[in-house]
């Protein structure tokens, strides 16, 4: 809060065009300001290269495992996988289908045998 009430003087009074001398405290808190603001800009450009080094990283851990060369490089690939799962889900919807035909087969003979039992 000082510190904010001494940098509002001190826009104050240099938009009058007056000289304004600040306490040793706010000296410091600008000096240390400016010292982190500096190095801040100084690391930026590096820290953004390893982040981006990172992201191509990761980016290439995508495409090998896309490609099946993770892992020693004798997995299939992604659409190795794919492939699988779609033959998997056509064989589970054909058997589905063929459940559902035995299951009505069964109802219509279990209604039969019902109807035959009470008309005894």
């Amino acid at each position: 809060q000082y510190v904010k009430a001494q940098a509002v003087a001190a826009a104050a009074h240099s938009e009058n065009g007056a000289e304004y001398e600040v306490s040793a405290e706010v000296a410091t808190a600008v000096a240390m300001i400016r010292e982190f603001a500096t190095n801040l800009t100084v690391n930026i450009p590096e820290q953004h290269l390893h982040d981006q080094r990172e992201i191509n990283n990761v980016l290439a851990l995508i495409d090998d495992c896309a490609r099946g060369v993770s892992a020693g490089g004798g997995g299939m690939g992604m659409q190795a996988h794919v492939d699988t799962a779609e033959r998997a889900r056509a064989a589970h919807a054909m058997c589905r289908g063929a459940e559902a035909t035995v299951f009505s087969e069964k109802q219509a003979r279990c209604d039969a045998y019902e109807i035959a039992r009470k008309n005894q």
